[in-house]
């Protein structure tokens, strides 16, 4: 059994970077704007490079990457599969959609939980606030209820985060903490660097205005 949900969480995690690999590529070189064609041909060429080819001690791209960064959240994952499903459709129908992923709440919501967490982690907040993952009551109380409420309001990290939820009790990673499958330092940084420049913008768009 303990074979086989390796294989599976090991299986999600390259389906996952492999994913982010093939997103890169395709937003890096503006194809999918051009040719639904040749954008089929890039994502299914780097797929295959990325999980066959070795670069490094015979590890593929992908093996490097899981190497470097560790494994991929179930949030961050299901993040990236809603950018390729956008990504596909707006290649299908030839229309650029700048539709966010994520409302300025999820955004903001995630962050200041991840700013939480890593404080905690780094012992600048003087409670473990990690340990509460290891299937504490009072998390999956409190994010069952923010789950339900997000879901409610018709937002989108509430459903991401509902299969996260239940990916932690099909045991999808490796580890058996809620945290784990919720947020990682990747998608933390990403969402502060969103944030940020969002904040720079309307900062520069006031000064104009202003002038």
């Amino acid at each position: 059994m303990l074979i086989n949900d390796n294989i599976i969480q090991n299986s999600i995690q390259e389906i996952f970077i492999t994913i982010s690999v093939t997103l890169i590529v395709l937003y890096t070189s503006g194809v999918y704007k051009k040719s639904l064609f040749f954008s089929i041909m890039i994502f299914l060429t780097i797929s295959l490079i990325s999980n066959i080819v070795p670069i490094h001690r015979e590890n593929s791209l992908v093996e490097i990457v899981r190497g470097a960064i560790g494994d991929v959240s179930i949030t961050s994952g299901m993040l990236l599969t809603c950018m390729l499903y956008k990504t596909i459709k707006e290649i299908i129908t030839n229309k650029e959609k700048n539709i966010p992923l994520l409302s300025n709440i999820g955004l903001i919501i995630i962050f200041i939980i991840g700013a939480t967490l890593y404080l905690s982690t780094f012992g600048f907040i003087h409670y473990d606030i990690y340990k509460l993952g290891y299937l504490s009551p009072s998390m999956l109380i409190i994010f069952s209820l923010i789950t339900l409420t997000l879901i409610l309001l018709n937002r989108q990290i509430g459903y991401i985060w509902l299969i996260a939820m239940i990916s932690l009790l099909f045991h999808l990673q490796s580890s058996n903490n809620l945290w784990d499958y919720l947020i990682d330092p990747i998608q933390w940084i990403t969402i502060g660097s969103i944030l940020i420049t969002k904040l720079f913008h309307r900062n520069k768009e006031q000064e104009i205005v202003t002038l």
